[in-house]
């Protein structure tokens, strides 16, 4: 089939061409400009104007079907589709223009965003009520605070110390008014606690109607040049508090600063010595002496305690340790020197005194060795008088040896005269008790009633007789070194309750009342002897307590490194008393102090010196005793809570 193209097929051709190519650049403008539905529904309308010419097209080019031509309708939208088409191809240099200013000014946006997040300074806004509208990230950072936690949700009166709140409330109502503040400087308190001290200054930006929209804060950190303010303010205190006269001068000798030590050693005034000459200070035949100081100094090297003269004020001379260092810019050049001066004038009259005296000592140790060989002289001849004396001393030493050993010889004999004399009175005194208690008991039949009081004075007689020699026994055995230690395992609270059981019927019959703290301790010591002590104390206790109450009680030490653990036992009465000037005669052997109750309570007077034996000899402890003299007594024992094991004792 040959074609031939009509001129109504080239204005169809024509009419799709031009359509199609004005819905490629409407599709291109959706990209540009990102007004997708707009362009999206122009591309469409174009589309289906093609479409509609496509369609006739193909009838002609085909000729399937008659196709009955409209030029005027034809011509009219290629007409249109011109139009579009060169609509499209002006307005699209203008959009994609646009599109290059936005791009540029989004990269500016950008640019500027990151300049306020990341500038060296802080910055933030607030709203009329002091709210955090923005911030940026370097105040952010120095907060410690997240964006979030921050923007809408805090005010910046939030983030001040009291001080500085009190400043920001007088100052903000300022700023809204006047509309700048400058220079403010503040103190805000960081998320972690800590202080951050800023200098800031603050604009207002105003509404339509002149009122305040917010404000916008430049916020620097101070805080290096607080410490640094303070640290030049400590300098400046510890120089002028100073007893050391500090002065700094120039290179050309004039003086730069003048402290109180310098007003009090050299007698001028600040007034009076500022932008003078130091020559003043020295004395003439010193000039020399200052220009080989400044000539070590241009060098760049310290003169070091350099003592020398100086004048004050009135002429006096004193005697001075001068240190002067040189004085450097930041490039490192040699601009001033500092002197510090101290008087020692009276360290140098002291060192004369000591030279001068120093020399007189000479001569008294020349005089004196001179006296010595004299002296050595006389000892020669009298030591041939010494060796007779030593030969003397032998002599004596050897009878003294002799009668030593007839002492120990004695000393043998008393231990075996007590061994036997004890099992001699112990024989017929148990007898004696044993009897009376028989028939006081009326086990051989019924007695009277002064029968049973002479019984009674009996037994008590033969128990008290029968006590003295066992004391006697132990005290002689204690310091002869021969008490025999039984160590066992016990609870100190079972030995406790033991001990209240044999005074239980003396203090009910004396109408006393007694109190227990006892605990529970396991003890490795002598439980016998450890009884009879605690026994000795409770028997005192009851025996010189007329009224009130008996307390026994008991209490643990912890382990020290420089000593074991130790159990303490005490027992506290309102008896009697003792006066503190008796207290160191309390335990000598064979002592009873005077008392009331002295007629009254039997007694030795051995009882508590043998107490103290056994707990210091025998058991390695302690004894105290504190009294009140009508008022009460407490006694105290303190022992090792196991024996002869590694440690000192309870005595440190």
């Amino acid at each position: 089939m040959t074609f031939s193209l009509s001129p109504l097929m080239l204005l169809l051709l024509l009419s799709i061409a031009i359509q199609a190519a004005a819905a490629i650049m409407a599709i291109r403008l959706i990209g540009i400009t990102g007004r997708r539905v707009a362009w999206c529904l122009i591309v469409t309308a174009l589309l289906l104007m093609s479409v509609r010419r496509i369609i006739p097209l193909y009838r002609l080019l085909v000729g399937e079907q008659p196709y009955t031509p409209d030029l005027l309708n034809e011509l009219i939208g290629l007409a249109l589709s011109c139009a579009m088409a060169i609509g499209l191809a002006l307005i699209a240099p203008l959009f994609l223009e646009r599109k290059r200013v936005e791009d540029e000014l989004r990269l500016t946006a950008d640019e500027m965003r990151d300049l306020y997040d990341h500038a060296p300074c802080g910055y933030h806004s607030l709203d009329d009520d002091g709210r955090f509208v923005r911030i940026n990230a370097t105040e952010l950072q120095w907060l410690g605070y997240q964006r979030d936690e921050v923007v809408g949700r805090m005010r910046f009166a939030d983030l001040l110390t009291p001080r500085s709140t009190q400043v920001f409330a007088d100052t903000f109502p300022r700023l809204k008014q006047e509309g700048r503040v400058k220079d403010l400087e503040l103190e805000l308190v960081r998320k972690n606690g800590t202080i951050l001290s800023v200098l800031l200054s603050a604009s207002v930006v105003l509404n339509r109607d002149g009122s305040c929209l917010m404000s916008r804060s430049t916020v620097f950190d101070i805080s290096d040049r607080k410490k640094n303010e303070e640290a030049e303010h400590v300098l400046s205190s510890i120089v002028e508090s100073s007893d050391d006269a500090i002065i700094a001068k120039d290179l050309q000798q004039t003086i730069l600063a003048w402290n109180k030590g310098a007003e009090l050693l050299y007698g001028y005034t600040a007034e009076e010595a500022l932008g003078r000459s130091v020559i003043m200070l020295v004395p003439p035949e010193r000039y020399g002496e200052l220009n080989d100081i400044m000539a070590t100094i241009r060098s760049g090297e310290r003169v070091e305690h350099l003592v020398t003269e100086r004048i004050r004020k009135g002429g006096e001379r004193i005697s001075v340790s001068l240190t002067v260092s040189p004085i450097r810019d930041a490039d490192g050049e040699i601009l001033r020197a500092s002197v510090v001066s101290r008087n020692i004038t009276e360290e140098m009259q002291l060192a004369a005194q000591l030279k001068q005296q120093q020399l007189h000592q000479e001569e008294l140790v020349q005089q004196r060795t001179m006296e010595l060989m004299e002296r050595s002289r006389e000892l020669q001849e009298n030591q041939q008088a010494l060796m007779n004396i030593v030969d003397d001393l032998n002599q004596k030493t050897e009878e003294l040896e002799q009668a030593n050993a007839k002492l120990q010889e004695l000393d043998q004999l008393k231990s075996l005269f007590i061994a036997s004399m004890s099992h001699e009175l112990r024989t017929p005194l148990n007898s004696i008790i044993g009897f009376s208690s028989i028939l006081k008991d009326e086990w051989l039949g019924p007695i009277n009633q002064e029968q049973k009081e002479n019984l009674a004075t009996i037994l008590r007689s033969g128990r008290h007789l029968l006590n003295l020699i066992n004391d006697v026994i132990d005290v002689s055995k204690i310091e002869a070194g021969r008490i025999e230690v039984r160590l066992e395992e016990f609870d100190l609270y079972d030995l406790l309750k033991e001990a209240v059981q044999y005074v239980e019927n003396d203090v009910r019959e004396k109408g006393l009342r007694l109190e227990l703290q006892l605990q529970h301790h396991a003890l490795r010591t002598d439980r016998r002897r450890l009884l009879q002590s605690v026994l000795n104390f409770l028997s005192n206790a009851v025996k010189f307590t007329e009224r009130g109450c008996i307390t026994l009680a008991s209490s643990i030490e912890a382990a020290r490194p420089e000593r074991p653990g130790c159990v303490a036992i005490s027992v506290v009465d309102t008896g009697i008393g003792i006066a503190e000037a008796d207290i160191e005669r309390l335990f000598r052997p064979f002592v009873r102090l005077e008392s009331p109750l002295k007629t009254l309570a039997p007694g030795t007077g051995l009882g508590l010196y043998l107490t103290k034996k056994l707990i210091e000899d025998v058991l390695d402890g302690t004894i105290t005793c504190t009294s009140t003299h009508g008022a009460g007594s407490t006694f105290t024992l303190t022992i090792p809570e196991r024996l002869n094991e590694k440690g000192t004792g309870c005595r440190g």
